[in-house]
């Protein structure tokens, strides 16, 4: 297993200002990076956010992505991919429950426990759109492009993932 990084970025392509903006990378329960960016004008691109992830035999984890942003006090904007990871990551947490909870495993297939164990994802992954690093990617920029239509395009060396993004209004109390 070798431990790498990336390099990710906003680019703006929405024809607004975006007044703020954050980016979120999870690789499963492993890493955790977010930054959150001031002004990015129409046409231009955030500052970077180094991500980490692993890659080689034995790995198991996945990367996950979340964009939020606004461009006034009115909405925020958020990606928002219908995968249904709400239920999925559910399921995960019950079968987590059992496979921590057992205490009966016969000791030749703990290796085995552990292992499909630790391919589950302990926390939500809601609203994060999957979009999997490769070795090819270590060092390189990895590009989150918002645009006008309400689409999501991430773009790395390793390949591309499409998804959408929605607004809710904020309240004013």
């Amino acid at each position: 297993m070798t431990k790498r990084t990336a390099k990710a970025r906003i680019e703006n392509k929405t024809g607004k200002d975006i007044k703020i903006a954050t980016l979120n990378h999870k690789y499963s329960d492993d890493y955790h990076n977010q930054e959150t960016f001031g002004l990015i004008k129409d046409g231009d691109v955030s500052g970077n956010l180094t991500v980490e992830y692993n890659t080689g035999f034995g790995t198991t984890g996945r990367d996950w992505w979340l964009v939020t942003w606004q461009y006034d006090e009115e909405s925020v904007y958020y990606t928002d991919p219908n995968n249904f990871r709400g239920a999925i990551d559910y399921l995960e947490r019950q079968v987590n429950s059992v496979i921590s909870d057992n205490k009966d495993i016969p000791d030749e297939l703990k290796p085995a426990v552990e292992l499909a164990s630790s391919a589950l994802n302990s926390e939500s992954t809601k609203g994060f759109k999957q979009h999997i690093l490769r070795s090819e990617d270590e060092g390189k920029v990895v590009r989150i492009v918002l645009y006008k239509d309400g689409t999501v395009t991430i773009k790395s060396e390793s390949g591309k993932s499409h998804t959408v993004y929605h607004s809710k209004k904020l309240d004013k109390h």
